[in-house]
């Protein structure tokens, strides 16, 4: 029996429908309070100081909505029929259900991926709750600006510069040719682990352990120190006995070109 079919038997609590109100006018998701062990649902993320839903990355709203989801449909099928108006536990998984629903309008939507998983919340939202006006004009409107934003070109904020001076390559041809082997590697993984060539280059893969070495102390890049991009830039290609020095014609033809490469 699904969650549906288990309120259809029965007609909702005046505890159920005060906060099917309340959920349907907020706006903003609430910051949620710290705790000290971990919760049924959002495990040891609550004991992250400062810890909120809406700054949290898509994909893991996506992952507690549907556990939320799960978690209410199998306790609504297990509690017996006269079900008590107060129940802390369910209460628990009802917010948190809405609770992730409201924070992934909040959330940061700067990939495809992202918006994907924002719809995967709203039609399982919608199918769990059976609200026709779940979607207000308010959300639609963040629906809208994410999908304007993503269909905008992404263009270079600054002139990279020349690529070669004389036979040698300068630091942004070595970059540059770091770049053109980093995407082949990426498009040789994508093929590899999903089947498709460009499928990885969609989306930022997310994982903790890389995200704790790759952070910058200084917080003005988004990943490594650049002041050493060049020294791994350098090792890598050697590695694989790609010349890291010798610029290469096409390196040459764009340096002599007015204004450097863009």
């Amino acid at each position: 029996m699904t969650a549906l079919q288990a309120l259809s038997k029965d007609p909702p609590s005046p505890r159920k429908a005060k906060l099917t109100a309340k959920a349907t006018t907020a706006t903003n998701p609430p910051v949620v309070v710290t705790a000290s062990e971990p919760h049924p649902i959002f495990g040891k993320a609550l004991t992250i100081p400062g810890f909120e839903l809406k700054r949290q990355h898509m994909s893991m709203l996506n992952f507690w909505h549907k556990k939320a989801i799960e978690l209410s449909e199998a306790y609504w099928a297990a509690l017996p029929k006269n079900k008590p108006d107060d129940d802390p536990e369910y209460d628990a998984i009802y917010n948190a259900k809405w609770d992730t629903f409201e924070a992934a309008f909040c959330a940061s939507i700067t990939w495809p991926s992202e918006l994907d998983y924002l719809m995967k919340i709203i039609v399982r939202h919608a199918a769990d709750s059976g609200d026709e006006e779940l979607v207000t004009g308010e959300r639609i409107a963040v629906i809208a600006r994410a999908a304007a934003k993503l269909a905008e070109p992404i263009h270079p904020k600054k002139r990279v510069g020349k690529l070669a001076r004389g036979k040698k390559l300068t630091r942004a041809g070595l970059l540059f040719r770091y770049q053109s082997f980093l995407i082949q590697e990426l498009q040789t993984l994508s093929y590899e682990l999903y089947g498709e060539r460009d499928f990885a280059t969609s989306f930022v893969a997310y994982d903790q352990e890389v995200d704790r070495r790759c952070k910058s102390r200084r917080r003005a890049h988004p990943f490594f120190d650049p002041t050493t991009l060049t020294t791994r830039a350098s090792t890598v290609l050697k590695s694989l006995k790609i010349d890291s020095v010798k610029a290469d014609s096409n390196a040459v033809r764009l340096s002599g070109s007015k204004g450097g490469s863009r």
